[in-house]
């Protein structure tokens, strides 16, 4: 993902096919429900408004999902995070967060540990189409 950090208490994640659902069941200590389109390649993250529902968006970016059908389906909380995770392959992401098992939110992968001088440029450029092993980027 180009430029996200995620915030501590996000809410639940919701990961989808096809087409954005406008409200989410409210979610008590959950500022944040966080929308991935798997289709588009895109994540949209959504506040609460005056009424509990996750109706108000207050940031949109491109993403790349996994490939096929890698990337899970489902409503997720995340609970894990890390500034910096080795990922498969020997590679390390920023900003990871978990998922579900193996599946991670994080940037696109870096070459060396703390070191934002590696990142892999050629997976960069794949933002905004599907490119991951099932992790959203």
């Amino acid at each position: 993902m180009r430029g996200l950090v995620l915030p501590l208490g996000l809410a639940a994640m919701l990961l989808f096919a096809g087409k954005q659902v406008a409200s989410a069941k409210e979610q008590t200590g959950m500022p944040y429900l966080i929308k991935v389109n798997r289709a588009c390649n895109t994540v949209t993250i959504y506040e609460k408004d005056s009424k509990g529902n996750y109706t108000v968006p207050v940031k949109a970016m491109i993403c790349s999902v996994g490939t096929g059908t890698k990337t899970l389906t489902g409503s997720f909380n995340t609970k894990q995070k890390y500034r910096w995770k080795l990922l498969n392959g020997n590679v390390w992401g920023q900003y990871a967060t978990r998922i579900v098992g193996g599946i991670l939110f994080h940037s696109v992968y870096y070459y060396g540990y703390c070191d934002p001088s590696t990142l892999a440029t050629k997976e960069y450029n794949k933002l905004g189409t599907a490119a991951s092993q099932g992790c959203i980027r």
